[in-house]
């Protein structure tokens, strides 16, 4: 009998265990579709690397700046594999409100993408991340 309640990445990896070769994601921007064995082998490469690399582990918090793309779905997946929490932050916000969003929410790792560096390099001034 399975176990309840499931989380999101057992949620991924018995889906992709079931019908790995059904599409999981169209991206309409780029036109790129996944299945859902490309989305759990993206979410297993994600994880190890954050663990591996930046250390992150169970409880830790991970944020994002960016536009919805590939990457918010390959971080929700892999960061549940790991126990983190996924820490979305807002691309509309402005450097000084994103500098007390990521002082409060304190994430180990920071994901940004490259139409935000600017304001990122603005608020890596203020933050200990």
């Amino acid at each position: 009998m399975d176990r309840y309640p499931l989380h999101a990445a057992d949620l991924l990896r018995q889906r992709a265990l079931l019908t790995p070769q059904r599409e999981a994601v169209h991206d309409l921007h780029t036109g790129q579709r996944y299945t859902f064995a490309e989305i759990n082998n993206r979410a297993n490469q994600l994880a190890n690397m954050l663990r591996s690399k930046f250390g992150v582990k169970k409880g830790d918090r991970v944020s994002i700046l960016a536009q919805n793309n590939i990457a918010y779905v390959d971080l929700l997946y892999g960061l549940a594999k790991l126990g983190a929490v996924f820490a979305p932050l807002n691309w509309r916000l402005t450097a000084h409100e994103l500098t007390y969003i990521v002082r409060d929410c304190q994430p180990r790792v920071i994901v940004c993408g490259p139409e935000y560096i600017d304001v990122f390099n603005a608020v890596q001034a203020s933050i200990p991340v």
